[in-house]
């Protein structure tokens, strides 16, 4: 009853604000963009990425969470309009008034399509967006998208996801949502991209440098990061954890001495140096959609070290050690390995050689943009 309740609210304040819209300016961009925020992250990177590939259509992107720091905002203006709607959608009432205020200037538009991912605002709108092409994008499981965004799966011309392991996942909610098998026909794997070198850098000799790459999360598990550290240095490896990130919170007081603390890097050139230099890259997730870092570490001849989760478990053993185990079990087990690869150097070259030919192999970026040109601009009027 209360959900009920919930719906007949959503749908009266709805359509008032679909009334209202008809006093407001048309939305007249070929393609849409609505997205939570700019910043500093993989998802949001790919997000860019995306925006960038039709920058020529002067797409216009929406934000609809206030909080954050916004780093990556300077590349979203260099490609696009930025329209920000967080204060607007703050609360529930308001957010509900919006999506039928923004979507009918949509309507009104001339918008060929409208992609979302990572926003309820933009599921919000769709119920609303009628005669609208809708194209939506999944990173991952496990932050709510995929339940919020089943009740209006049915308004979505196509689904995106980043990898065939989500499309498993998703098809598996399908059915046990009763959702009907024909919806799986709108799905689209396209794969993130990265820009691999032509060639693999020479890694440094001495000792190895080991990275740690991710936001600030629970799911990161970074204290993970900090006791591994702390582990190979009482262990006598000759290696330096360097960790990118706002992450020195997460580490124990005990464990920082043992960790280099990089910060946040918003550059692609210094995020690629940092690269160069590395053998490893460590990722403790609890759970992963398929990471930038990844890609990244492995264009550039890193090897990953990764907990074995999501679209991670797929990839090739020569190209990412997937490790099993929690708390100071898992610790003990990337400990184990690292000291393994560190006594036989030759081996890791080798494998860092194979990480970078299977990212030219799989991770092109020009095949990454084709994709994402020909899914919003051939098929949009």
């Amino acid at each position: 009853m209360k959900r009920a309740g919930v719906k007949l609210l959503r749908a009266m304040i709805g359509g008032l604000g679909r009334l209202c819209s008809v006093f407001a300016t048309p939305v007249n961009t070929r393609v849409l963009f609505v997205f939570a925020t700019p910043n500093l992250g993989g998802a949001e990177m790919v997000h860019a990425r995306i925006v960038r590939a039709v920058a020529d259509a002067a797409p216009e992107v929406w934000f609809t969470e206030p909080q954050g720091a916004r780093e990556l905002l300077p590349r979203f203006q260099q490609h696009a309009t930025i329209v920000n709607l967080g204060l607007r959608v703050r609360s529930r009432l308001c957010a509900y008034f919006q999506a039928g205020f923004q979507a009918g200037r949509i309507v009104r538009g001339r918008t060929g399509v409208v992609v979302g991912s990572f926003s309820h605002f933009f599921y919000d709108m769709l119920p609303w967006l009628v005669g609208v092409r809708c194209v939506d994008l999944l990173h991952n499981f496990g932050v709510g998208f995929e339940h919020y965004s089943l009740r209006h799966e049915a308004k979505l011309a196509r689904r995106i996801v980043i990898s065939s392991e989500l499309a498993s996942r998703l098809e598996s909610l399908y059915a046990e949502s009763g959702v009907d098998r024909a919806s799986m026909q709108k799905l689209l794997v396209i794969p993130t991209a990265v820009d691999v070198p032509p060639q693999p850098p020479v890694k440094p000799a001495g000792d190895l440098n080991i990275l740690f790459v991710g936001r600030n999360s629970p799911e990161k598990r970074v204290e993970l990061a900090g006791r591994l550290a702390s582990a190979l240095k009482a262990s006598g490896v000759a290696a330096r954890m360097r960790l990118v990130g706002d992450l020195a919170s997460s580490v124990s007081p005990e464990d920082r001495p043992s960790c280099e603390f990089i910060g946040l890097v918003n550059d692609d050139a210094a995020m690629a140096a940092l690269y160069r230099q590395s053998h490893l890259l460590v990722l403790t997730s609890s759970r992963e959609g398929f990471p930038l870092a990844v890609m990244e570490a492995m264009a550039h001849g890193v090897l990953p070290l990764v907990t074995r989760v999501g679209a991670l478990a797929s990839l090739p053993d020569q190209v990412c050690h997937k490790l099993d185990g929690d708390g100071d079990e898992l610790v003990q087990a990337f400990a184990a390995r690292i000291q393994q690869l560190a006594a036989d150097r030759p081996a890791l070259d080798a494998d860092g050689k194979a990480c970078h030919r299977y990212a030219a192999e799989h991770f092109d970026a020009r095949k990454f943009e084709a994709a994402w040109r020909k899914l919003l601009l051939e098929t949009a009027p």
